[in-house]
């Protein structure tokens, strides 16, 4: 059986119709406690509380934020269903006023969690955690498990944990080259390559904001408060997060946040047999080239050093597949269709 790759340009930045291009607004999770604890972004996932009350904002506005208790309160996300998806691209973005030693057997002060039902010991499924403090440990926690099985590895990203009771901002990204960031009011603190990649939510039995659970069990409360939390369906870059954190609007298109470029930075044979395509470099310095499915799940992503490189795709089915391309700095990027048939 002989593969055939057809290459065609996508002009502009029509890339965003197939999920690669930074969506208009990419705002998937919005709850500002203002008076309900509800989602009010248009997409509606539903929030249960499970206890807790309102509170003081960081502005001393009462009933603007909301207080988790360290014994039981927390609250869950549509149902435990993910909102984080394959594609896995994504900001957490929240104010946290942590008020003394999280409750349950570990300890941690955990803001979100998705996760399954598997231990971190010996789990091969999919994680991601914000932790103002994990584990009684004294450091803040961004942490991630894709969903390849061959070592079910934590990849964690830590900084020092702020005094009790104090608003601080956290903010968690991570980005389409497997990049994770933590970002401290306003500031970027800690980034770290994810080791384990793959899909972000393979099984997901836990979506709550003050809990952490696994083994059938909570094992640990936020104390605390918790004021604006917001989930972002792509990475926010440095300049958002500081506009979050001085309370600017913020306006996730390309032009303002992102500023990205369409930009020619590689050649791509037009017809190439055998399960291969090779790029040839025209932009100078390194970029960055990610193979997504037409769900926009990532499946492969490799820094491109040389001239020309050869990638295989032999493995992969018959399908229409997208290539991104993006400068190491983050501000051009070049996006192309691939159609691999079969003969």
């Amino acid at each position: 059986m002989n593969l055939k790759l057809i290459v065609s340009l996508i002009v502009g930045l029509l890339g965003g119709a197939f999920l690669l291009d930074v969506p208009v607004d990419c705002l998937l999770l919005s709850i500002p406690f203002d008076e309900e604890v509800q989602d009010e972004h248009i997409f509606e996932y539903p929030v249960r509380p499970m206890g807790g009350i309102h509170t003081l904002d960081r502005e001393g506005e009462s009933k603007k934020a909301y207080l988790f208790d360290g014994v039981d309160d927390h609250l869950v996300v549509n149902n435990n269903e993910a909102v984080i998806e394959g594609r896995g691209e994504f900001t957490i973005s929240v104010w946290v006023k942590t008020l003394g030693k999280g409750g349950g057997f570990r300890a941690s002060n955990p803001i979100f969690v998705q996760r399954d039902d598997e231990s971190l010991a010996n789990a091969t499924k999919s994680l991601v955690g914000l932790f103002a403090d994990y584990n009684d440990g004294g450091k803040i926690v961004f942490m991630m498990r894709g969903s390849r099985p061959q070592t079910g590895y934590v990849t964690t990203v830590d900084y020092p944990a702020f005094e009790y009771g104090e608003w601080h901002h956290y903010a968690a990204t991570f980005d389409s080259t497997s990049i994770m960031k933590l970002y401290l009011d306003g500031e970027l603190v800690r980034q770290k390559a994810l080791l384990d990649p793959g899909d972000l939510n393979t099984s997901t039995d836990y979506v709550e904001i003050g809990r952490h659970s696994f083994e059938g069990l909570p094992q640990s409360h936020l104390n605390g408060a918790i004021d604006d939390f917001k989930l972002f369906d792509c990475a926010l870059n440095d300049e958002a997060i500081k506009k979050i954190f001085e309370g600017d609007e913020v306006t996730t298109n390309t032009e303002e946040v992102f500023q990205w470029e369409e930009k020619t930075l590689v050649k791509l044979n037009s017809t190439i047999t055998g399960g291969h395509f090779q790029l040839e470099k025209v932009a100078e310095g390194e970029v960055d080239v990610s193979l997504f499915d037409l769900n926009g799940r990532l499946l492969l992503n490799k820094r491109m050093f040389d001239e020309q490189e050869t990638f295989d795709i032999g493995h992969l089915p018959a399908a229409p597949y997208f290539i991104q391309i993006r400068k190491a700095n983050g501000l051009e990027m070049q996006s192309l269709k691939v159609v691999k048939v079969a003969q």
